[in-house]
């Protein structure tokens, strides 16, 4: 598996970016600002103030959004250009979603009405690929619900 490398002159940035790439199962490493790139890294990430040549650009208030998109391409892929959501409808609904058939984070919210937020949330992260949405047989009533906001938001339901 190729290393990832994280690059900027600010350290704080540089150790969130580090340990959300360490919680998400990657190896990251620490370059120094004009350091060579080691061969096997496959990407270096940065501030999106400090980006420059091949390296991708990250914006602080989107972080985590920005580097998810970031890497994607970084490893294995399975050929699926999508992003599929699964809610489990009930009073306190659980959401998990997938990226090109990744599984990339799971959330569960405090309302059924969080659930629309958290889908609009992820068609906005993943602008690239289409959103599927799949609701369980939970609770009837709240997955009507769910469902009903969900297409009349114009989220494709499936």
């Amino acid at each position: 598996m190729a290393r990832i490398g994280v690059r900027s002159a600010d350290f704080t940035w540089v150790h969130r970016v580090l340990i959300l790439l360490r919680e998400q199962g990657h190896r990251p490493c620490h370059l120094e600002t004009g350091e060579e790139v080691p061969h096997d890294v496959a990407v270096v990430l940065t501030t999106a103030a400090e980006q420059a040549g091949d390296d991708v650009g990250l914006r602080p208030a989107h972080l985590e959004a920005d580097l998810a998109k970031a890497l994607r391409g970084t490893s294995g892929s399975t050929g699926q250009r999508r992003v599929v959501v699964g809610v489990d409808p009930g009073p306190r609904p659980g959401v998990v979603w997938s990226v090109d058939g990744r599984e990339e984070g799971a959330e569960q919210l405090d309302r059924p009405d969080d659930v629309g937020r958290v889908v609009q949330g992820l068609c906005e992260a993943h602008d690239d690929r289409p959103v599927l949405v799949r609701v369980g047989d939970g609770d009837p009533g709240v997955r009507n619900r769910i469902l009903r906001d969900l297409v009349d938001t114009g989220h494709a339901v499936g």
